[in-house]
């Protein structure tokens, strides 16, 4: 494996609400990006603390040996102790956070979503969204109200349906075959707002070093705006060791 990560501010936030986890670690790997929101500080709270619950239930299981089942227990008690630390303190009133996370280990990937930020899969030259996005707008496009195109520039694009800081929620957890040669995306919607998916399956598939491709990627999200904090974390499935 090989892989890297990196978080962005962007070019108009005053604070990076977005967390990221990447064991850098062989085999398991274990990859989180979640995208926080709330008044004041509370975005900042809701991820980092999404991320840290997630992340260090899921190593104390051992990452070699959980299930889709698992990860969305553990998601859903992450999910309740946000809200549970919300009800006490009023700057934290709502908080709440996107969550994608991914498990690789031998040719498979164990995978969840909650919320809008994505994971994205190439297999030889086809890119793949593995999640779907839990929004309003979405849910327009699924009853055919509008179209992709049309959801791009929607006012109404925001608005989150599912986040992990809800009392209950349920994260959409599912397992992939990953094979040699694949790549693996996962990113907060402040890439995906400024980079098309044909552009991501071509970054994803230079023949480069993902700290370059990573870099690359937030790079071109800037140069276009910038307009929210922007995560990315690419894994190539190369047999290399993770940076």
């Amino acid at each position: 494996m090989n892989a890297y990560a990196a978080t962005h501010i962007g070019k108009v936030r005053k604070n990076n609400e977005d967390s990221i986890y990447l064991s850098g670690e062989n085999e398991p790997v274990l990859a989180i990006v979640a995208d926080g929101m709330g008044g004041h500080l509370a975005g900042q709270v809701a991820s980092k603390m999404a991320v840290d619950i997630i992340s260090k239930e899921l190593t104390s299981y051992g990452l070699a040996f959980v299930t889709e089942k698992l990860m969305g227990r553990i998601i859903s008690r992450a999910s309740k102790e946000l809200y549970q630390t919300a009800s006490k303190d009023a700057e934290l009133y709502q908080m709440g956070t996107t969550v994608v996370a991914g498990i690789l280990y031998k040719g498979k990937m164990i995978y969840a979503n909650v919320g809008d930020s994505r994971i994205y899969l190439l297999h030889n030259g086809i890119l793949t969204r593995l999640t779907h996005d839990h929004s309003f707008v979405q849910s327009l496009v699924d009853n055919h109200i509008i179209t992709e195109e049309e959801a791009k520039n929607h006012p109404y694009k925001n608005i989150i349906t599912r986040v992990v800081g809800m009392e209950k929620v349920q994260a959409d957890c599912a397992e992939v075959h990953v094979e040699n040669g694949d790549a693996i995306l996962f990113c907060s919607d402040g890439l995906t707002n400024h980079v098309e998916e044909t552009e991501i399956a071509a970054y994803m598939g230079k023949d480069d070093d993902p700290f370059f491709i990573v870099s690359e990627l937030i790079d071109l999200a800037l140069y276009r705006g910038g307009k929210d904090n922007i995560s990315v974390i690419m894994i190539k499935n190369d047999g290399g060791e993770n940076r």
